[in-house]
């Protein structure tokens, strides 16, 4: 089963990160200030998205699945990636090469690391289906908990990355059971930095391997880093996913 994994583009608190010098100065400026909560994207950020339009249209088909983290900068990526409407750059809307609806299924389990960082706590249920109103897009919400709080954020510490990766786990083997069950070829996959690095560090070469001509860097490089509306291509192994 083919996955593409798609991080976010430029956020508010990634643009607002590059004006310190020091981590501490990050640190309290940005990652622990609450004016970065659940933060959106940049004019940047958005164009970046727009951008991933033509290789969705290229890509997407009715055997497809499109998932999401429930985060902004994440949703907004993906309505631009699978719309091609409402970049900065005055991008116009498209269509895809196909007729069926573009359904997106948020999925809890693809947040970023959770805890401490206000830019990394989600919105209430009710308030994240409210930015999908405006798009004739789909959305399937029934996986984010229906609750007031992010009772999953800790105010005092950051999550592991053990639990990211269980994470990880959980996700890749529930898209394997969706392949098992239905028609599924392949699953576009919007999220984060850490949460898909982690992903492809504790499965790749196993689990996931670079599909047929796609880059190879992450798989060859331990320095790797999954930029800002960069895309990874590559092929998940359904049956070992399904004996996580």
């Amino acid at each position: 089963m083919r996955l593409l994994l798609v991080r976010h583009g430029v956020a508010q608190h990634n643009s607002a990160a590059g004006r310190f010098e020091t981590r501490e100065e990050t640190m309290q400026n940005v990652y622990l200030s609450e004016a970065f909560f659940d933060c959106a994207l940049t004019s940047r950020g958005s164009d970046q998205a727009v951008a991933l339009f033509p290789s969705f249209v290229a890509h997407h088909n009715s055997s497809s699945l499109i998932f999401c983290s429930p985060l902004t900068r994440a949703i907004q990526t993906c309505l631009l990636a699978i719309t091609g409407a409402g970049g900065a750059g005055g991008a116009g809307g498209g269509e895809t090469n196909s007729e069926e609806q573009r359904k997106v299924i948020l999925d809890e389990s693809l947040r970023e690391v959770t805890g401490l960082h206000p830019c990394d706590r989600r919105r209430p249920r009710r308030e994240i289906e409210q930015l999908w109103n405006e798009h004739a897009v789909d959305v399937d919400a029934t996986n984010i908990p229906d609750d007031d709080t992010d009772t999953a954020w800790n105010p005092t510490k950051r999550e592991t990355l053990e639990s990211v990766q269980a994470r990880a786990r959980t996700f890749l083997r529930s898209v394997a059971r969706r392949a098992m069950s239905t028609e599924t070829k392949a699953a576009w996959v919007f999220s984060h930095g850490v949460l898909l690095e982690q992903m492809l560090f504790a499965f790749g070469g196993t689990l996931l391997t670079p599909s047929p001509n796609a880059d190879t860097s992450w798989l060859t490089n331990e320095k790797w880093r999954f930029m800002n509306a960069n895309t990874v291509d590559v092929e998940l192994d359904v049956q070992a996913a399904l004996a996580l």
